[in-house]
């Protein structure tokens, strides 16, 4: 529930002057698929695609709140995939 809370205070994710284009694409594409994606203000390269779900486009590092590494896919395809499939979207 806190994580919850937290995710509902974030600003909703808008490119930024200076973002990298595959931080502009996954915005796009994540708005696209209805994602509600936040932007926390403190981490100019990291989105959350959930309360417990961060994504940084760069590198396309998913990572899951709790687990100890990021998921071994990568991408805004695997991060819609990982979503559908364990997160209602």
């Amino acid at each position: 529930m806190k994580a919850e809370k937290k995710f509902d205070r974030m600003p909703f994710a808008v490119s930024r002057p200076g973002d990298s284009p595959e931080m502009i694409l996954a915005i796009r594409a994540l708005e696209v698929a209805n994602v509600e994606i936040r932007r926390p203000e403190n981490n100019p390269y990291q989105l959350k695609a959930s309360p417990t779900v961060s994504f940084y486009p760069s590198k396309g590092t998913i990572y899951v709140d709790g687990d100890p590494a990021p998921l071994s896919c990568r991408g805004v395809d695997a991060l819609l995939n990982y979503l559908g499939q364990h997160i209602s979207i």
